[in-house]
């Protein structure tokens, strides 16, 4: 009994919504969690017990809202597996929607608006682009968008990315199997703003159409060319022989990043964020480095120190 008590849920719980129990409930027993099989919810004499059912916390109770099934059909590209089955994505929020107005236009395929959103300067950029926005209801929109505070739009895009050019390419970001979408997008975003001319995903590493990965670049990912579920083993021979020196980072090489000669084409690697680059990978990198800096950190967030080396890079190419 001590442990039923303990493991019980208290009914208050704001993660929860009651629903009536589907049998009518029986005042002398407790309910059971639809998952954990755990008894909980209210166990008082004389009062039926209620279930408590986990509201997703990514939308609202939309018991009574319709949905079209055109909106839902839409919502699918959420998901990894309607992302590749449709070869679209979803671009959420102000930001991201004006950045690949202004570059890559022609990608988006429809625009849709909630009631009370209201922008004139990217209504503007929308109609010179020759796009019209739909505006759909409020429930619907919360439906679609992928975070809880969102900006009342979300443009559905055709994929596309800018292929490399690896005979003019000088500095080119390998990435080993990343996974979080935020890390993604954020080397995006130092890649572009530290003139990478390459972005390689390897295999394993997240979808760079993720919507999070999309908000973590501010949409800026599309002016990077990139490949993406590639084999670093052989993406690295193939850089090598165009003359690229291969550099991996990792927190227990001897050499400071700081120390060795920059080449003036570069290929660097970049890591898993719990386990660093795949040793194979790194076996088979020209050059292995740390990055410096106080002993009492023995790493870093794989963006944070991806900015670092691409800004340094940078900066020694413009030397």
């Amino acid at each position: 009994m001590a442990e039923e008590n303990q493991n019980q849920k208290a009914p208050w719980d704001d993660g929860f919504r009651r629903v009536a129990p589907r049998d009518g409930g029986d005042a002398g027993s407790a309910p059971r969690g639809p998952r954990s099989g755990r008894p909980f919810g209210d166990r008082r004499p004389g009062r039926a017990p209620e279930y408590f059912v986990r509201r997703d916390r990514n939308e609202r109770d939309r018991r009574d809202v319709e949905i079209r099934p055109w909106i839902r059909r839409l919502a699918l590209l959420k998901t990894d597996k309607g992302r590749s089955k449709e070869a679209r994505f979803l671009l959420e929020g102000v930001r991201c929607v004006e950045e690949v107005a202004k570059s890559s236009p022609g990608i988006i395929v429809k625009v849709v608006l909630s009631p009370a959103f209201s922008n004139p300067d990217l209504s503007r950029l929308l109609a010179k682009a020759g796009i019209e926005p739909e505006t759909v209801s409020a429930e619907e929109i919360d439906y679609l968008a992928t975070t809880v505070s969102h900006q009342g739009i979300v443009a559905v895009c055709n994929q596309a990315a800018l292929k490399p050019n690896w005979d003019s390419a000088h500095l080119v970001t390998l990435v080993d199997s990343v996974q979080d979408p935020g890390n993604l997008g954020a080397i995006f975003r130092t890649s572009l703003a530290f003139g990478m001319d390459a972005v390689v995903l390897g295999r394993g590493t997240v979808d760079p159409f993720n919507p999070k990965a999309v908000r973590g670049s501010s949409g800026t990912f599309l002016k990077v060319p990139f490949e993406s579920g590639c084999d670093l083993t052989e993406r690295i021979q193939f850089l090598r022989s165009k003359g690229f020196t291969i550099v991996a980072t990792s927190p227990h090489a001897r050499s400071s990043l700081d120390e060795i000669k920059m080449r003036k084409r570069v290929a660097f690697l970049v890591g898993n964020e719990g386990n660093g680059a795949d040793q194979r990978l790194i076996d088979a990198a020209d050059e292995t480095v740390r990055i410096p800096m106080n002993d009492r950190l023995e790493s870093l967030n794989v963006a944070v120190a991806h900015g670092i080396v691409a800004s340094l890079l940078w900066n020694s190419r413009k030397a």
